[in-house]
């Protein structure tokens, strides 16, 4: 059985029955088999003990919550107004995860013939930067614009004192780029660029031409680029490095976002339709959606009445980088109560679901696939990250 919710819609109502007759039908029978949501697991998912374990430091703010919205609607005519949780509180529990890096590979000479072309082209929009710092226009930050360039405040702050630097010159300087060569790059499992490597060749144009070379690393933001390390020549060796830029701290504190939507999405409350979030059209979400449709339909019929989340804890099981950058999947469990409620009872079931998750250099988590009783995973083993990183590069 194929199911995709944090746990399946419990609440029985009578099918055909007069008043007082104990028979019923669930209506979890109303849902496509196809669609039906995940059963309660016993216990949470355990952590491998073969596998190299996180060393990564616990951060003190592992404990926030995500923020709740809360509303009031009355439920019936005379009905005692209550709470909304659209959005449930999660509280993170730390613990020691897995880190299993993903395989990732070096660019081949192929793509980086390709890259060639738009890294010339950025290039010439990076010496603009330069120029506008150089020469700021009233109204415009052209310090912000030039780091909106760069991931890393050391690096900008490189750029910025290149700019800055000045000449009692009567006709200003400008930056002009005079060549760019892809020297390299990474790619990671599902065959996008991480990063690439390139030469750049300037000239600090004025009365005397100043020469600069520079090597920069650059990750690709769909159209553009970024930068996120600069070669230092001195020293022969990276500004920033190539040590993991993301940690415990930086997982714990994106989790309860990423785990409060995913529950919402699948919350129905009085007068309030479930977060309407944009769901991937993969394997896995394709799923999910069917099977969100499927509760909004029993709402519309009024056999749902209320569905939401309370007393949620997230943890984190493993992490699957695709390299230092941060990117990669992440699994987690969520555990809580469900609480359901039609117009004849209301039912309060614990529950314990394993999902995984994509998450961004940038801290965007979006949900890839879920645990199913049986042991199986609704993805089938396609996650289709290809796909789900399209829009973050």
């Amino acid at each position: 059985m194929r199911r995709v919710l944090a746990i399946g819609f419990a609440i029985w109502v009578a099918a055909g029955c007069a008043a007082g007759d104990r028979a019923a039908v669930p209506v979890a029978a109303a849902v496509p088999e196809a669609t039906a949501a995940a059963a309660p697991v016993a216990e949470p998912t355990t952590v491998p003990s073969n596998e190299q374990r996180s060393t990564f430091r616990q951060g003190p703010d592992a404990q926030q919550t995500s923020a709740s919205l809360l509303a009031t609607a009355a439920t019936g005519p005379g009905a005692k107004a209550e709470p909304l949780f659209l959005f449930p509180r999660v509280a993170v529990q730390p613990a020691r995860y897995v880190t299993v890096p993903m395989p990732n590979r070096q660019v081949t000479a192929s793509e980086l013939t390709t890259l060639a072309p738009t890294v010339a082209d950025w290039s010439v929009v990076f010496a603009r930067g330069l120029d506008g710092v150089r020469h700021p226009v009233q109204g415009v930050d052209s310090a912000m614009a030039l780091r909106a360039l760069t991931a890393e405040n050391r690096v900008a702050r490189v750029f910025e004192r290149w700019a800055a630097y000045t000449y009692q010159e009567v006709v200003p300087r400008t930056f002009v780029v005079t060549g760019s060569h892809v020297t390299g790059g990474l790619a990671r499992a599902w065959g996008t660029m991480a990063y690439v490597d390139a030469d750049i060749d300037l000239i600090d144009r004025g009365a005397t031409d100043v020469p600069i070379h520079v090597t920069l690393r650059l990750r690709p933001m769909g159209f553009s680029y970024t930068v996120i390390d600069l070669f230092d020549r001195t020293v022969s060796g990276w500004l920033i490095g190539n040590e993991p830029r993301y940690s415990a701290i930086d997982l714990e504190t994106e989790l309860p976002a990423a785990a409060s939507q995913y529950l919402s999405s699948e919350s129905f409350s009085p007068g309030h339709d479930p977060y309407s979030g944009v769901i991937p059209e993969t394997p896995f979400g394709k799923t999910r959606n069917d099977a969100i449709l499927a509760l909004g339909g029993l709402k519309a019929a009024g056999t749902l009445v209320d569905r939401y989340f309370e007393k949620v804890t997230a943890t984190i099981d493993r992490f699957e980088p695709a390299w230092f950058g941060g990117d990669g999947v992440v699994t987690v469990h969520l555990a809580g109560t469900l609480v359901e409620r039609s117009v004849t009872e209301t039912q309060r079931i614990a529950f314990v679901q394993p999902l995984k998750f994509f998450r961004t250099p940038e801290g965007f988590w979006t949900p890839v696939d879920a645990l199913e009783a049986d042991g199986s995973w609704d993805s089938g083993g396609d996650l289709a990250l290809g796909d789900v990183a399209k829009p973050h590069g």
